[in-house]
């Protein structure tokens, strides 16, 4: 997913209020990062789940 974003030229960041830091965060033993899409919507994209056993 993230190397989609790079083709189209989007930013990308390591947080919703980072946005276009070129970075991913490693946040809760995964990887994650946001865009924002041409519609103007804030798009997570996240390797882990919340959900506990």
């Amino acid at each position: 997913m993230l190397q989609r974003v790079k083709d189209e030229g989007m930013s990308f960041g390591s947080g919703p209020r980072s946005r276009a830091d070129g970075k991913i965060n490693y946040l809760h033993n995964g990887r994650g990062f946001y865009f924002e899409c041409e519609n103007g919507h804030v798009w997570e994209v996240i390797t882990h789940t919340y959900v506990t056993d």
